[in-house]
């Protein structure tokens, strides 16, 4: 089972969060495989940690189509009242969410997010 792990509040280390999340370390373990970066991560940063922990990724991120995602991915969100993004955990049918935040609007949208956050393309991840 998937350890849940929350990103410090405030912080900007959710792609971090995430891939502790992924490969069961400490999220300082973590951001010690992103090369010591402690804020906001793209594509290339989050596939490079994975592959220094000997996981097995996606080149890039593939465009959600009527949300159809594999088992296990990485989801990048979008807010339609900001120009921020987030990454969170797609892992066997469920949302593992590093902010805090996320998770009240997990409760609130029965699983899914709400209006207002998108989830607009992910990052597979291939699990043996």
């Amino acid at each position: 089972m998937l350890q849940h792990i929350y990103q410090p509040p405030g912080s900007s280390l959710c792609g971090q969060t995430c891939v502790a999340m992924l490969a069961g370390i400490s999220l300082e373990e973590s951001i010690a495989a992103f090369g010591g970066m402690r804020g906001g991560t793209r594509t290339r940063d989050v596939v490079r940690a994975l592959r220094v922990l000997g996981i097995r990724c996606g080149e890039k991120l593939i465009r959600l189509r009527r949300q159809q995602k594999p088992d296990v991915c990485i989801v990048k969100l979008h807010f339609d009242d900001s120009k921020d993004t987030h990454w969170t955990l797609w892992y066997k049918s469920r949302f593992y969410d590093p902010s805090m935040y996320g998770q009240y609007l997990l409760d609130v949208g029965g699983g899914e997010y709400p209006a207002g956050v998108r989830q607009t393309s992910y990052l597979p991840i291939f699990m043996d």
